[in-house]
């Protein structure tokens, strides 16, 4: 079934490859995303390219809202990092900034990069559908300063709320 402009630019936006393959083969693009050749002969490959990596910026920052100590901690590596990721996934749907940063939290887990512990338990648990989610993290922030502790989330009626259980000695 041929896509509509719309869908093919949504798809040449989230897919570095794709773009890639624009510039040097057209066919092969309209093609795969089954559109007339001359409808990619007006886009401008340079304004594509500002296009999708202003939706990476926005993407970026509201991750950041989700996972803040976690891009304070990756600081200036912070940007790259995560345009490495969104190569990787374009989240969909109405609950696409919490997928985002989860899928971003297991992005710097899997390389071994700094990541607030608490804050990727706490996205991967608005991610997800369970009623209760229990994890750990070294760096729940207690008392003003970060404490071991066992976090404890429950989902009710749409709302997530959570509890650290802490020992004041460790």
């Amino acid at each position: 079934m041929p896509a509509d402009l719309t869908t093919a630019l949504g798809a040449l936006l989230s897919d570095r490859t794709l773009r890639e393959t624009l510039r040097r083969d057209p066919r092969e693009v309209a093609r795969r995303l089954q559109i007339p050749e001359a409808d990619l002969h007006a886009l401008d490959s340079e304004a594509l390219e500002i296009q999708a990596e202003s939706l990476i910026d926005k993407r970026r920052h509201e991750v950041s809202k989700q996972l803040p100590r976690t891009m304070a901690l990756l600081g200036d590596l912070a940007p790259g990092l995560f345009r490495e990721h969104a190569g990787i996934f374009w989240p969909e749907g109405h609950r696409r900034h919490v997928l985002d940063a989860a899928r971003f939290g297991a992005f710097l887990m899997e390389r071994g990069s700094p990541l607030c512990r608490s804050e990727w338990n706490r996205a991967r648990f608005v991610a997800g559908s369970s009623p209760l989610g229990v994890r750990y993290a070294p760096d729940v922030w207690i008392g003003g300063r970060s404490r071991r502790a066992v976090e404890v989330f429950l989902r009710h009626r749409g709302t997530v709320r959570s509890r650290a259980l802490y020992c004041f000695g460790l």
